[in-house]
């Protein structure tokens, strides 16, 4: 997935997507639209 590689170029969005606060975690897309949703315990 081309949008994982991008996010993972990206100091911001790596430094999310590894945190170990990042339990739960949703992905989705639409056409050439993605998210992904990062959340901790508690939210």
């Amino acid at each position: 997935m081309q949008a994982l590689a991008g996010w993972q170029k990206s100091e911001g969005h790596r430094k999310n997507s590894l945190s170990k606060n990042a339990i739960h975690f949703g992905m989705a897309q639409a056409v050439d639209y993605y998210v992904m949703v990062l959340g901790k315990s508690g939210c």
